[in-house]
């Protein structure tokens, strides 16, 4: 692990994601990822596709979007990518404690 993926588990066990707020944001599938993401920490963009019953088109059309709002990474394994929430740039999205 590099520094940055500690610093992101550190943040991930830390905050607590408004789904509410963040709803406002985001299209109906963008949040689902975002769920989806958040609930499991981290997904292959097959994995994505299986389980949010969409093509894996669609799920990289989704990835591209919340990559340029810099809401997630993407990390390349093998033939795969491996996709993860930026914990540090939800904050504004967080619920108060």
């Amino acid at each position: 692990k590099d520094i940055s993926d500690e610093h992101n588990m550190n943040l991930e066990s830390k905050l607590r994601i408004d789904y509410i707020k963040l709803s406002k944001f985001l299209n109906s599938r963008e949040f689902n990822v975002i769920k989806f993401l958040d609930e499991n920490k981290s997904s292959t963009q097959q994995n994505l596709a299986d389980h949010l019953e969409l093509s894996k088109s669609t799920i990289s059309r989704l990835l591209k979007v919340l990559k340029d709002n810099d809401l997630i990474n993407k990390v390349k394994i093998g033939m795969s990518n491996k996709v993860y929430l930026k914990y540090e740039n939800f904050t504004e999205f967080t619920l108060n404690d």
